[in-house]
């Protein structure tokens, strides 16, 4: 009995040893790159990251791999390998450099291991970034997120807090926030003439503009419809002179229709005049509201392509350019 409890403790410590060294790094991955230092990925659904350099070794275990390459401008390269026990196996890749930019919105896993994080958030100057009420940083915040819904916001002394939210995704996300002015006016005040212009206190310019517009508006009903009348009274008198055969009528007739013709020129110009005018007041309006606008103070946006340059100083020096 007792030579087969020691048998049982010594099998079990021997399997124990062998299984150890069955788990121990027992083959080489060599990398073979044409850039100084790259990211690979292991794995696929529980990846981990490292850094190489080109000629890098790496001691692993046994096993079938799938690696992901990466180099900020670049795309992402995949790959598999099968690594036997005992062996060293080299990847070979080379990287596309013709495009030369830092592209933030494109998947590249190496960009977020150098963001630090899966999403980066800008807004305007003095405005506090708060994700799930907890504070992440002023005007310009990166961080990593792993709950599928989230609830991002912004806080600014000058204007009401926005939130919107944000879902957990693989690519990296690029999130801006810009608040609008207070004094740049809405779609009301665009559309209707003369209300941004009483609602800003210039009450004799947006007086001229709605007494104006109003006034020519209803002239040229009037008159339209005066014009109207006065047409078909001509028409029916000269179908009237066309047909009648007697000179004595035909003369008196005639008569008539210049008089007639007379009045209804003036009424086509009263007419005319009312009309342009409802077209001048009202692109005097528009024109008076371009050029407040264009006067009125823009928004206080960051400069983001400086916030981020740190972050990729090395490629930036190699003469990389980011492109948001």
């Amino acid at each position: 009995m007792l030579i087969r409890y020691f048998l049982l403790v010594v099998f079990c410590i021997t399997g124990s040893k062998l299984f150890a060294q069955e788990r121990e790094p027992n083959a080489y991955l060599i990398f073979d790159l044409n850039v100084d230092s790259a990211y690979v990925q292991f794995g696929l659904n529980n990846p981990s990251v490292i850094k190489v350099a080109s000629n890098d070794t790496i001691h692993v275990k046994n096993g079938f791999y799938h690696l992901t390459l990466s180099y900020p401008t670049s795309e992402d390269y995949y790959t598999t390998q099968n690594v036997l026990r005992g062996s060293a196996n080299t990847i070979t890749h080379d990287f596309d450099l013709s495009d030369n930019n830092i592209n933030l919105r494109k998947p590249n896993i190496a960009v977020n291991l150098i963001m630090s994080g899966n999403v980066l958030v800008a807004s305007d100057r003095n405005t506090k970034i708060y994700l799930n009420d907890k504070f992440m940083g002023k005007e310009f915040a990166t961080f990593r997120i792993t709950k599928p819904t989230n609830k991002l916001s912004f806080k600014n002394s000058n204007f009401h807090t926005h939130s919107r939210s944000v879902s957990e995704s693989k690519k990296f996300q690029l999130i801006e926030h810009y608040f609008k002015s207070k004094k740049r006016p809405g779609l009301l005040l665009t559309v209707v003439p003369g209300y941004y212009q009483l609602k800003s206190k210039s009450y004799i310019k947006g007086g001229v503009i709605v007494t104006g517009i109003i006034t020519s508006f209803a002239l040229s009903i009037k008159y339209q419809n005066e014009y109207k009348i006065k047409k078909n009274e001509f028409d029916v008198r000269r179908n009237l002179y066309l047909t009648v055969t007697d000179e004595w009528r035909a003369q008196r007739l005639g008569l008539l229709m210049q008089k007639e013709a007379k009045a209804l020129s003036d009424e086509n110009t009263r007419r005319q005049i009312a009309f342009w005018s409802l077209i001048g007041f009202t692109a005097y309006d528009y024109l008076d509201k371009i050029i407040t606008y264009k006067s009125l103070p823009k928004t206080n946006r960051i400069d983001l392509t400086i916030k981020i340059e740190p972050y990729f100083k090395k490629y930036v020096q190699l003469g990389a350019k980011i492109k948001l």
